[in-house]
């Protein structure tokens, strides 16, 4: 997924897939925090009292709701892909140390970027806490974001090794 790193391995991405994860987590939010504000202010405008608008408030609403199965898909969607391009890359087993030590980096940043939408998502204005408290996915993945992080990690790195040992019994 991250171009030109010559292949070295999936760390990278993992990082990538936390940072993306965080950044979705916190625009969906202020997005939908937003927008309910916006339409809040319109509510008592006549200008704003017909059936077209209504209809837009109805579909917007339904698309905020969905944000939370987006997030899944983009989460499944993301590790499968670091998965799957996993397999592309030629791994040694002196490396898995160091894939360890890698792990535990990419566990505690995971760590710090679940603090911060935890941060953000409690701690803040009540129209954000009340917007965040209506997603159930969201907060529950960015709240135990380092054990999926640790855990697909080793996956990935049982992958990598066992790969290995499979292609040299194949061949």
């Amino acid at each position: 997924m991250v171009q030109g790193m010559n292949k070295k391995g999936q760390i990278p991405d993992m990082f990538m897939i936390i940072v993306v994860l965080l950044l979705f987590a916190l625009t969906t939010i202020t997005m939908v925090t937003f927008y309910n504000s916006y339409t809040d202010s319109l509510e008592g405008n006549q200008a704003f009292n017909n059936t077209w608008n209504t209809a837009i408030e109805e579909k917007a609403d339904a698309l905020n709701q969905s944000y939370d199965y987006i997030f899944m898909f983009i989460v499944f969607a993301l590790a499968i892909l670091t998965i799957v391009l996993g397999l592309n890359v030629r791994s040694h087993p002196v490396f898995f140390f160091i894939s360890l030590l890698l792990l535990v980096i990419v566990t505690v940043v995971s760590a710090i970027f679940s603090d911060v939408y935890t941060k953000l998502a409690t701690n803040s204005t009540a129209s954000i806490e009340a917007t965040a408290s209506t997603y159930t996915i969201m907060p529950f993945v960015m709240n135990h974001l380092p054990m999926f992080m640790f855990f697909l990690g080793m996956f990935i790195m049982i992958l990598f090794y066992a790969k290995e040992k499979f292609m040299e019994d194949m061949g």
